[in-house]
């Protein structure tokens, strides 16, 4: 079976080169406005999915870093086809990179799991003489990276609070109704019921003042937990 697979993908041809081992482009400079045009719809149609009102129902619950990555999903799929182009020996390779990021690679943020597919394309794009398609892909990726976190330069610090004991649950109703108000951005909700543990990860908009917070959190809880824990895990 195995055979078979490589002399399949070994008759295939590299859209990159001819059969004199000469470069052979899908695509030239003519293409470029259309090019654009397919990065700048995916773009949008990707914000329109990502950002439905309906999945917007509560600002402190947005996964901001997830929205980005669905939006730049959507332009990595632009650029595979581009760059893949219906070749078989190229799909194979890239289900090859896609696997040993997904289980070799301890990425934690969705976001940067999607900017190493996305490099992986730039890569590959320069590897087969396409000079100026790795140049519109990183310009283009460049700027929708600064779109997308034009509001994000207040949220520079990260902050995790764990808490034991209690009702994990109820920390959980709690401190999203602190984070509400006090316009905490929450990146991650962890609940472990069995042993009532709850841990979140969220970027306030300003330092964060332990002792004054930790009293708030306290004073929203019914049943208290046997310790609260602040730890800033990035600062600003």
């Amino acid at each position: 079976m195995l055979t078979l697979l490589l002399q399949a993908t070994s008759s295939e041809q590299i859209p990159f080169s001819d059969s004199a081992g000469t470069a052979a482009s899908y695509l030239n400079m003519s293409d470029l406005p259309h090019l654009m045009l397919n990065l700048v719809i995916a773009a949008l149609l990707g914000a329109l999915i990502a950002f439905h009102p309906l999945r917007l129902r509560r600002d402190a619950n947005i996964d901001w870093e997830m929205k980005k990555c669905q939006i730049l999903i959507c332009i990595l799929g632009v650029i595979l086809v581009e760059i893949v182009a219906g070749e078989l020996a190229l799909a194979f390779a890239l289900v090859g990179v896609g696997s040993f990021i997904r289980f070799r690679t301890a990425v934690q943020n969705p976001l940067e799991g999607a900017i190493i597919f996305v490099q992986v394309m730039i890569g590959m794009a320069c590897g087969g003489n396409e000079y100026w398609m790795a140049v519109v892909f990183t310009g283009f990726v460049f700027a929708l990276l600064l779109v997308l976190n034009v509001r994000a330069e207040q949220y520079t610090e990260l902050w995790e609070v764990k808490t034991q004991g209690g009702t994990a649950d109820h920390c959980r109703a709690m401190f999203e109704q602190l984070a509400t108000a006090e316009h905490y951005r929450i990146e991650r909700l962890n609940l472990k019921l069995m042993s009532q543990v709850f841990v979140c990860r969220f970027r306030p908009p300003s330092t964060v003042d332990v002792p004054a917070i930790d009293q708030e959190f306290l004073g929203l809880l019914e049943s208290k937990p046997d310790a609260i824990q602040w730890n800033c895990l990035r600062g600003g």
